[in-house]
């Protein structure tokens, strides 16, 4: 759930949980920009809490110039029976969804390019992307290499960005282009998704829907960009050297992405909701959504991106600090 707390005059505000029991399982103690008057904090609380009513106490510190002060606040959680505990990662949040047996063959699902706060986040970014493999497992090993396409939003110079690509992970060499003439605008509504072809070879797509251009690859061909109303598409690349052997989990995902060898800061990119979901598997069945499948992003005790529970719509990821 999120906090949100009103201020008057604070350049800066953090919430603590006191008291006993203490029912937070995540709770970000940095301090957060609030000098707009509003300051929201995400908490996650346990899986394990399941009174009727439950009530937390904290702490809320606001600085105005050198001087702290505090006062104690209590949220009311009502109606909790078990409260989704995610998965964690560094740099993913979403939703990845296990095949049982055989592999996935097509996931694919739409979101809009979100408006990043560049004025907070101004050298920062993150990825949108939908993609199947890619996903290590607990006991070892891995769901497959990752096929993956989406669209890459970023700050540079406090001045919003946003280009289309497409990758496989691993590869050697390897595969990772981003498509020219492709423009693509913030509040643009975007598909993207990964499909195995008759003929056995995997496609890539990624098509803005607002303006109706597509950017294709397909393996043991070409990748390239072309009208989204055309059966073809003008070669950026060649991919003859490039086969793809199917996974066994399907991605939607909001990424704080590596450039040259290291995780860029991750942009504050507000709310960002994929709905349209699809994903089939060579049996004929499909996997809905279940808490137990959602991710967030951690780094150094922080929680940085949080998805909402699952909806027969889709989810959402929300920005949730530093």
């Amino acid at each position: 759930m999120v906090v949100t707390v009103r201020t008057n005059g604070a350049m800066s505000c953090r919430l603590i949980a006191v008291g006993r029991p203490v029912v937070v399982v995540k709770l970000s103690r940095a301090w957060k920009h609030c000098s707009a008057g509003i300051y929201h904090q995400a908490i996650i609380f346990g899986a394990n809490l399941t009174p009727t009513v439950a009530v937390q106490s904290f702490r809320f510190y606001a600085r105005h110039g050198a001087i702290s002060i505090w006062r104690r606040v209590s949220v009311k959680i009502k109606g909790v029976s078990g409260v989704a505990a995610f998965a964690t990662s560094e740099n993913w949040a979403g939703y990845i969804v296990p095949a049982t047996a055989l592999p996935i063959f097509s996931a694919s699902g739409q979101w809009t390019v979100p408006a990043l706060n560049c004025t907070d986040t101004p050298s920062a970014g993150a990825s949108e992307w939908v993609g199947i493999g890619g996903q290590g497992w607990a006991t070892g090993g891995s769901s497959g290499d990752l096929l993956q396409t989406g669209v890459t939003t970023s700050c540079v110079g406090g001045t919003q960005q946003n280009g289309a690509w497409w990758e496989l992970m691993p590869s050697n060499p390897n595969y990772a282009n981003y498509f020219t003439d492709f423009p693509i605008s913030t509040g643009d509504a975007m598909e993207a998704g990964v499909y195995q072809l008759a003929d056995g070879s995997w496609e890539t797509r990624v098509d803005d829907l607002t303006t109706g251009v597509s950017g294709w690859m397909i393996t043991g061909a070409s990748w390239g960009v072309g009208a989204d109303s055309s059966p073809t598409f003008t070669e950026q690349g060649l991919t003859t050297d490039l086969s793809y052997s199917g996974g066994y989990t399907a991605e939607w995902i909001v990424e704080d992405y590596t450039s040259n060898g290291s995780e860029t800061p991750l942009a504050n990119f507000g709310t960002i909701t994929f709905s349209n979901l699809l994903i089939n598997v060579l049996s004929g069945s499909s996997y809905p959504l279940t808490a137990s499948d959602g991710t967030e992003i951690v780094q150094k005790g922080v929680l940085l991106a949080l998805p909402s529970l699952p909806t027969s719509g889709g989810f959402s990821v929300r920005y949730t600090g530093p």
